[in-house]
């Protein structure tokens, strides 16, 4: 890679996975310490605090669970410091007496948490300081070198690919200047002026990969699909229920795509319980009419065999083949599959990763239906794409997305919205308990239990954990079969559930649970998607402070799904006024785009629609909400780019933008 690297700079290497020594200075940092030393007598309780002082004794380390934590005192301006500081053991091999800069937080009462100390001498560590994301046994003093050497010896061949002419309009710095800035500021003026041009790049960069999708598609005609409206309608009609007018209206833009010119690159949001899977389960069925193929991608094996179940139900009595193909599947059973699918025996495929590999051959796929869409990836999704032929393609999310959002992120689709909820599902009654245990609705749980009802228990753990003291799998369960079994005339079997089964005990668990084996489901959050099971009218939320919003939402969505009035009770003993506010507003609200809202605006845009599980650029300065007008600018500017191409201002960008990221094409 050019330079001699240290063993401490090949793991930086290997952590941060880099193709080249350079793309290490495009991992800006996440913060800044500002280090300045303030008078002990000005100290303040959860104040940063940095100062110099004399190590007073020897390190003492203890350890616990492959952890440690290590204490010793520091004489400051004639006070002397308790210092505490977590996993790092070699603090032991201080000398007494030895000089040294401290940096942590005060909690009180002489008490420092540490978060970093050095030797060097006090005026190295004033100013500022840039801070990353850090694996184990990797310092911030050796990380922050390597990024210096990187610099120095790469800077001269940053190519700076952004406009002349935007650098103008905009005062923005030349990327050279904006990397040195962010890395190596000597004031916060400095930080801000990089961050605003690396912004800036982030969002232009995303646009034009929008703008040349857009004009993509626009470039590629498909022969319309034409398929018997009489038959589809005589489905419709014939289901156990109408569907809702958003249903029926999201439904016609389906299929108004599918009938015409146009490769359909649909997005179809809802909350959870709208009734999306219907809506796509229809369009499936139009698709077969037409003599076309269709893919169901799930993200999970346990939401696949679902899915497939659920096809066959709503196909009961029709024509229509479907299988379902996932790696825990027999060997045997999956190549008669494989070759039933290539020679268009089978109408509707639904699986999960395996749909896309290699061996996957259909006969003429027309349609591709992802379902929880940012679960994958852009690569992921194009190679199934590039199975068939200008394949209609269809995406959903019960994440909602809020309308800023959606018009920015996925400008290149069009979206069909499912707001309305199915009549005859009643509002999930929603409680928050103040306390971390269900000793509080005990009685109105065995109630239910004895009504026939059957309940999830969520916890965040799957495992006991002395350093995170928060409900597990592990305990819960344990705990749940003591109570239970000792109330008299009460016969409740309880099953456990997590991510460390595999795959045919998990399949095998949900299955007994959703046939009535099990009474009550201790799992963690793997059942958050998709697990429908209509007789599960109760989840209890252990430590939910500990869950984001949407996630609380996605969890509370896995009951209510029948005609009975259904609960959610969130358990937490937290104290902090934020996680309340967040626990208070869920227990309040149920319209999924309400939370949407709230959760954009308390904790962004990255944590609401997941963006590093999905195709979506993770947006690592620039923030969605706050960078609106930035972003508006930018996605003006792309259109314009994209319109005079032969510019030659533009050649760099747009040849950059082809290369470095990967453009889903229409075959």
């Amino acid at each position: 890679m050019g330079l001699k690297l240290l063993k401490t700079e090949e793991k930086i290497v290997a952590m941060l996975a880099l193709d080249k020594l350079e793309d290490l200075l495009k991992v800006y940092p996440y913060r800044y310490d500002h280090n300045e030393v303030i008078a002990f007598e000005d100290w303040k309780l959860s104040d940063k605090v940095f100062f110099n002082g004399v190590l007073l004794n020897k390190p003492r380390v203890a350890y616990f669970n492959r952890r440690s934590s290590a204490n010793f005192d520091i004489e400051y301006e004639g006070n002397i410091i308790h210092c505490r500081i977590y996993n790092r053991p070699w603090v032991n091999k201080l000398e007494v007496g030895a000089n040294i800069n401290i940096q942590g937080k005060y909690n009180g009462q002489n008490n420092v948490a540490v978060s970093n100390y050095s030797l060097t001498s006090l005026e190295d560590n004033l100013g500022l300081f840039p801070v990353y994301s850090l694996s184990a046994g990797i310092s911030i003093q050796a990380y922050r070198k390597f990024v210096k050497k990187v610099y120095d010896q790469y800077h001269h061949e940053i190519i700076d690919d952004l406009p002349n002419n935007l650098k103008a309009k905009y005062k923005l710095l030349d990327l050279k200047t904006a990397l040195k800035y962010i890395h190596f500021p000597n004031s916060l003026e400095e930080i801000t002026l990089g961050r605003r041009t690396l912004k800036y790049r982030e969002f232009l960069r995303f646009n034009l990969e929008a703008q040349l999708r857009i004009q993509d598609f626009k470039s590629h005609n498909k022969v319309p699909k034409e398929f018997d409206q009489a038959k589809l309608e005589a489905l419709i009609n014939n289901l156990d229920f109408a569907l809702t007018t958003d249903q029926r209206s999201a439904l016609d833009q389906l299929l108004g795509d599918l009938n015409s010119t146009k490769i359909m690159n649909r997005l179809l949001q809802g909350d959870v319980g709208s009734g999306k899977t219907i809506v796509a389960a229809l369009l499936i069925y139009a698709n077969y009419l037409s003599g076309s193929q269709s893919a169901f991608m799930a993200p999970t094996e346990l939401l696949a065999i679902q899915q497939e179940e659920y096809l066959k139900g709503v196909f009961k009595g029709l024509d229509v083949n479907v299988a379902s193909l996932y790696s825990a599947k027999d060997q045997k059973a999956k190549q008669a599959i494989l070759n039933a699918l290539a020679s268009g025996e089978i109408d509707v495929i639904v699986g999960t990763h395996s749909l896309f590999q290699d061996d996957t051959v259909f006969l003429d796929l027309g349609l591709v239906v992802i379902d929880e869409q940012q679960r994958f990836g852009v690569n992921q999704r194009s190679q199934l794409f590039a199975k068939g032929i200008k394949v209609d393609r269809l995406l959903m999310s019960a994440t909602p997305i809020p309308r800023t959002m959606a018009s920015v992120l996925f400008a290149d689709m069009d979206i069909s919205t499912i707001r309305e909820k199915p009549a005859y599902r009643k509002e999930i009654k929603t409680k928050l308990i103040k306390e971390n245990s269900m000793k509080p609705i005990l009685n109105e749980i065995i109630n239910h239990l004895k009504n026939g009802e059957q309940i999830y228990v969520v916890t965040p753990a799957i495992e006991d954990d002395e350093e995170v003291n928060v409900a597990s799998v592990e305990q819960i369960y344990k705990s749940l079969n003591i109570v239970f079994n000792q109330i008299e005339k009460l016969d409740v079997k309880v099953a456990s559930l997590h991510g460390k089964q595999d795959s045919d005990l998990k399949n095998q668990i949900m299955q007994d649970f959703a046939s009535g084996h099990y009474d009550v489901l201790v799992a963690t959050t793997v059942i958050e998607v998709g697990i429908d099971n209509p007789n599960a009218n109760i989840i209890v939320i252990y430590d939910a402070n500990y869950f984001g919003l949407s996630q609380l939402h996605q969890l509370r969505g896995r009951v209510g799904r029948s005609n009975k009035q259904a609960y959610a009770y969130l358990l937490s003993k937290t104290k902090d006024p934020d996680a309340l506010a967040k626990l208070e507003f869920i227990e309040s609200h149920t319209d999924g785009f309400e939370i949407s809202e709230y959760d954009l605006q308390v904790r962004g845009p990255g944590d609401v629609i997941g963006i590093r599980q999905s195709g979506i650029p993770n947006f690592i300065l620039g923030d969605l909400e706050k960078d609106k007008a930035m972003m508006e600018i930018a996605k003006t500017d792309a259109i314009e780019i994209i319109r005079v191409l032969d510019n030659p201002d533009y050649h760099d960008i747009m040849e950059s933008v082809r290369i470095k990221n990967n453009i889903e094409g229409v075959e």
